[in-house]
């Protein structure tokens, strides 16, 4: 399945594993074979451990190839900021998020940090929130998104191989729907820790591998996102990964808007396309009450400090 040179390996051990596992892939099981239907590069497998509740794409790409996947910029996470009243809804989530996250621990806003900025939203966001706290952005872009290099506020970006350099403390690292790309997600989550104040927070959220619209909507649930999305959390195995990385907090239950990524598979448009931003609004009702008769949610959340 090669796009643009980017290479795929085949898993043959759990990034969870522990010494009590014995052979680790006797504990896998297929949960499901799904196209990529954002840009139709092939078809993957979903496994899920038995042992660690970890489920991971297969074959994944390499680390060295796998920002090809991105090069083009026209997949999901580089959403184009039009302007439109989707936009301003979003704008007023992500500060109503934000605020949420800072009243939860009462903290005082000196340093940002927006890891994976993708289109800058929480990062622009963020800058208007605390004018007069520094906030940065990393993505593995050469460039800065446009709302950020052309914007008013003063935010710092930086490519992720120069940021490994970065010292700054801060307050607060928002990491949202990144950890399920990382090719080794406790270490991002241990060294970005070790940015924190000691009273900073770093927030997190991910998919619900064990959510109720996968079930129901199966292959076509496209937050499953192969093969970007290289790991499928559960709740057990992000559990599992936050303590490994020397960080606490309690995971609760969050809903993202996927409906219109959903939808997009039935219309054939792009999901960025203002009819599916349309369905993600008008359908989310109907997300919340398959979450609810599942019991579930569509992704996590956590608030996490340093032990």
């Amino acid at each position: 399945m090669p796009l643009n040179g980017v290479s795929y390996i085949t898993r043959d051990s759990c990034e969870l594993r522990t010494a009590d596992c014995g052979p680790c892939n006797q504990h896998w099981k297929k949960i499901i074979h799904i196209p990529d239907r954002i840009t139709k590069i092939g078809e993957f497998d979903i496994y899920i451990c038995s042992k660690s509740k970890l489920g991971f794409t297969n074959p994944y790409p390499s680390e060295d190839t796998a920002y090809l996947l991105y090069e083009t910029k026209d997949t999901t996470d580089f959403d184009v900021i039009r302007g439109n009243i989707f936009d301003k809804i979003q704008d007023f989530l992500a500060a109503r998020l934000i605020r949420k996250i800072v009243a939860s621990r009462r903290l005082n806003m000196n340093a940002v940090l927006d890891y994976s900025t993708g289109n800058g939203r929480y990062a622009a966001t963020a800058s208007r929130m605390f004018p007069s706290a520094r906030v940065d952005a990393v993505d593995f872009q050469p460039e800065a998104p446009p709302l950020i290099k052309c914007g008013r506020q003063a935010i710092n970006y930086y490519h992720a191989d120069s940021f490994s350099r970065n010292t700054q403390k801060y307050d607060l690292i928002i990491l949202r729907h990144v950890l399920e790309h990382a090719h080794y997600p406790v270490r991002l989550l241990h060294d970005l820790g070790q940015h924190l104040t000691s009273a900073g927070i770093l927030y997190l959220e991910v998919p619900n591998l064990e959510s109720g619209c996968a079930a129901v909507f199966k292959k076509y649930w496209t937050p499953y996102y192969v093969p970007r999305h290289i790991f499928h959390f559960t709740r057990e195995s992000l559990a599992r990964a936050v303590e490994l990385a020397g960080l606490e907090g309690e995971l609760h239950k969050k809903e993202g808007g996927s409906m219109g990524m959903v939808m997009s598979t039935f219309t054939n448009r792009e999901p960025s396309h203002v009819v599916n931003k349309f369905f993600a609004v008008v359908l989310y009702p109907l997300q919340i009450s398959i979450e609810s008769a599942h019991n579930s949610s569509s992704c996590f959340s956590a608030c996490l400090h340093r032990k």
